[in-house]
């Protein structure tokens, strides 16, 4: 199992986003190898990213996160220098098909802000010091790697066949 903490604004984890996942989804998540499980993790200095981590949670109610998620991380660069990020929280959860007034009661609410408190001390009482950071097999690694660190953490734990 791969437990993931993360914010939606940090570079590392953009790019882990964009250059790592993919390989870990193809090789490992969709054929079921591995679990692969994301909690929240927004850095205080950017300024949206817990309301982002909120918005993944709000439309995680509606069985839509891995949507969410993805959208968060291939738009990260429109809303994260928003004044206003709900707006665009909103039009995308529209676009995604989620029930809108119900995202945006969610979020407005600040519903899932408990939810992310609750990762972010998850994450804190598992040695977390920065993002992304991971727990593999039980094994914490703080940053970003590429997908060969990731791959052979994987294979020495994965049970021989």
């Amino acid at each position: 199992m791969i437990v993931e903490f993360s914010d939606y604004q940090c570079p590392a984890c953009v790019a882990h986003f964009q250059e790592t996942l993919p390989q870990l989804r193809e090789q490992y998540i969709r054929s079921g190898k591995v679990a692969y499980v994301f909690r929240q993790l927004p850095n205080p200095a950017h300024a949206n990213a817990f309301a982002a981590a909120e918005a993944s949670l709000c439309a995680a109610d509606q069985g839509q996160f891995w949507a969410v998620h993805d959208r968060l991380f291939e738009t990260h660069a429109q809303w994260g220098p928003a004044d206003a990020p709900a707006a665009f929280f909103g039009q995308m959860a529209q676009e995604l098909g989620l029930d809108r007034a119900r995202f945006d009661a969610c979020l407005s609410e600040h519903q899932a802000a408990a939810r992310v408190d609750d990762d972010v001390l998850a994450a804190y009482s598992r040695g977390a010091r920065g993002t992304p950071f991971f727990l593999i097999q039980g094994l914490p690694l703080t940053g970003g790697y590429p997908f060969a660190e990731f791959q052979a953490l994987i294979e020495a734990g994965l049970p021989k066949q």
